[in-house]
């Protein structure tokens, strides 16, 4: 009976950590390309970091990589959703 009593609880925490999250992340705004706006090119622009930078470009309107060795599989690319200036942070 207790570890029912566990599993159930840890059940709902999971699914209300689930549910919280799903919430938090509706209410960001949607990241939206320029993609289809811009010229051909490797860099995938000012919102992204590649990884690696050469294993990536923009061509026909989206994003590609360019690399598809079997011994370098990882290659990612983030979605940068912060930024560094001059005031003062919180």
């Amino acid at each position: 009976m207790k570890k029912n009593t566990i599993k159930l609880g840890m059940a709902l925490a999971l699914a209300f950590i689930i549910l919280a999250g799903c919430s938090f992340l509706g209410q960001r705004k949607r990241f939206q390309s320029s993609w289809q706006k811009t010229h051909d090119r490797t860099w995938v622009g000012p919102d992204c970091w590649a990884n690696r930078l050469q294993d990536w470009r923009v061509a026909n309107g989206r994003l590609e990589c360019v690399e598809g060795a079997g011994n370098k599989p990882m290659r990612t690319v983030h979605l940068l959703t912060r930024w560094l200036g001059e005031k003062k942070g919180s």
